[in-house]
C-alpha cells in the first residue's frame, strides 16, 4: 500500500496539485481505493480464468474497491 500511495502523492506534488494521477496496482490493502485502481494481474486466454475473474472483481467491488479490472484473454 505504501508504494502506490507514495507514487500517487509524488505525482500530485510534481504537478503542484494540478492533476490527479492514475496509478494502477496489483498489491492493495484497505484504503487503497483512495490512491490507486486495482488490477487483478495476468491471466491466460482460458475460460477458466474468465470464470475466476468475474467473482474476484465483484468481491473487490463489494469490499469498497470499486475501480478494479482484469485482463480478458483473447
Amino acid at each position: 500500500m505504501l508504494q502506490h500511495r507514495a507514487s500517487f502523492h509524488g505525482l500530485v506534488e510534481r504537478s503542484h496539485g494540478n492533476i490527479r494521477p492514475f496509478v494502477l496496482t496489483r498489491s492493495f490493502f484497505a484504503g487503497s481505493q483512495r490512491t490507486a485502481a486495482v488490477w487483478t494481474g495476468d491471466n491466460a486466454a482460458h475460460w477458466s480464468h474468465l470464470k475466476v475473474a468475474v467473482p474476484m472483481l465483484l468481491s473487490l467491488s463489494v469490499t469498497g474497491i470499486s475501480f478494479v479490472g482484469a485482463d480478458v484473454g483473447g
